[in-house]
């Protein structure tokens, strides 16, 4: 390349990069213009392993009451929750700063229906309702390990392909893989190391609502041929060639207002654009009607271990 043509190049890039600041909007507004909205419910209700919705809320006021200095009242009238239209027993397991949290008595089946009803003292009703998918079944996992040793780097990954049984358009799974080493479990360590999902092959994907989880959560129109998904994760080497190991690949269907709050969350962390000031932000999915946040349900988690020697 000669230096004029180098030249040139940078002189393109630099007006391009000034044509965006340039070109950009700008968007001004009153926090008056938010004084008349009401205090809304923050409500996150989803279901753990063994099927029991938990939930939490908290009161969430225009960010003006701040600056006002106006007494702000965060107590919780009710919060109910309804399965089949009945109400259940919500136990209190926590209450902090950040919200009051509560387990349900009753475990939630698939089929059953899931539905809120919500308000603090000073805010409007909350409501929403959800399904419990169906339960997940999976037919075949197929598992490959690869070394790459070169001078440029050297690393080891595990493929799976994981083939799916009854899967309908619109269904949504949540997915993640542990290992277990034999030695581990003499050692009198039993616990399973999550294994981070690092790709797929030909498939995009999310990683779950749960920041603190290596879980990824996809939709079936992702899916190769319907009902396969190719994944590639960290592999843990085996500490000698003849050691043994198990993978546990857990899964369950998820309801698609569980797939759209996450995926609002994973565009807000990911949105390169937005963090240096070239795009909008992106708003965080919600399905309660009267507040913000999200209620989702989940089938019973399946569990396919794949021992390896």
């Amino acid at each position: 390349m000669t230096t004029s043509n180098h030249n040139h190049r940078i002189l393109a890039f630099a007006a391009a990069v000034l044509s965006v600041f340039l070109c950009s909007c700008e968007y001004e507004f009153d926090l008056a213009d938010v004084s008349s909205e009401p205090d809304r419910l923050n409500i996150i209700c989803t279901m753990d392993e063994l099927s029991y919705p938990t939930l939490s809320a908290e009161v969430a006021v225009p960010i003006n009451k701040y600056d006002d200095g106006q007494s702000i009242n965060k107590e919780i009238e009710y919060c109910d929750l309804y399965i089949n239209g009945n109400k259940t027993t919500l136990e209190q397991y926590v209450t902090d700063g950040m919200g009051t949290n509560w387990r349900s008595s009753q475990k939630a089946n698939p089929g059953d229906e899931l539905s809120i009803k919500a308000k603090g003292r000073t805010t409007v009703l909350a409501e929403a309702s959800v399904r419990v998918p169906d339960v997940l079944s999976i037919s075949k996992i197929d598992t490959t390990s690869i070394y790459i040793d070169s001078h440029f780097e050297y690393r080891s990954e595990m493929r799976f392909s994981i083939l799916f049984d009854h899967i309908s358009k619109g269904d949504c799974i949540e997915l993640r893989i542990s290992m277990r080493r034999l030695s581990d479990i003499e050692s009198g360590i039993p616990m399973e190391s999550p294994l981070r999902i690092i790709r797929t092959d030909g498939t995009s994907f999310i990683y779950s609502m749960d920041r603190n989880s290596d879980a990824i959560v996809i939709e079936s129109s992702e899916l190769k041929d319907g009902n396969r998904l190719d994944i590639v994760t960290d592999y843990i080497k085996p500490m000698s060639g003849d050691e043994s190991y198990s993978y546990f690949i857990k899964a369950s269907k998820v309801s698609a207002s569980y797939y759209r709050y996450s995926k609002s969350l994973y565009m807000q962390d990911n949105n390169i654009l937005a963090d240096l000031g070239f795009s909008a932000s992106n708003y965080s999915y919600s399905n309660i009607k009267g507040g913000f946040g999200v209620l989702a349900a989940s089938s019973p988690v399946v569990v396919s271990e794949i021992s390896i020697r």
